[in-house]
């Protein structure tokens, strides 16, 4: 027999492979496209995401504090990158991961707030993190590592 909760676990089964599918495809377009200060940021994004999901989750009641640590730290990163760099895609990641944080307080504030939210808003602004990232990547202006002309042209 198939119940209503089936279709919720599925649909959040869908949403977390899409997003670590969402982190490969930004990761691959840091790679190819960003500069120094991206790659280093996928990076530590990448390990904060997979520390997440190894983080354990509880009686799902309140907000998993490890993960709401592990969103700290990477908001003190992202906002030790907005405030040093002259990039403007780390402020709007800091701003997206300070509305993580925000989701964690709501939920730990008001635990009767439904699951299906907290999640939802979770995944949301975690993508515009990597939204930010990927435009910042899109962005940079790496040097021109293009095919030089034969000796004696210019």
């Amino acid at each position: 027999m198939h119940g209503p909760g089936d279709d919720r676990t599925m649909l959040a089964l869908t949403a977390y492979v899409a997003g670590f599918i969402a982190l490969g495809a930004t990761a691959l377009t840091v790679v190819l496209r960003g500069g120094r200060l991206e790659r280093q940021a996928i990076a530590i994004v990448a390990l904060a995401w997979v520390a997440s999901a190894l983080a354990p989750i509880g009686d799902r009641t309140g907000p998993s504090w490890a993960i709401a640590a592990i969103d700290g730290l990477l908001l003190l990163y992202l906002l030790y990158l907005a405030a040093f760099s002259r990039r403007l895609w780390p402020v709007a990641a800091a701003g997206f991961q300070l509305l993580i944080l925000a989701t964690h307080a709501a939920f730990a504030v008001r635990s009767e707030l439904e699951q299906w939210g907290y999640f939802t808003a979770y995944y949301l602004w975690s993508w515009g993190v990597l939204a930010a990232l990927t435009v910042g990547a899109l962005t940079t202006r790496r040097p021109d590592r293009g095919v030089r002309p034969p000796h004696g042209e210019s």
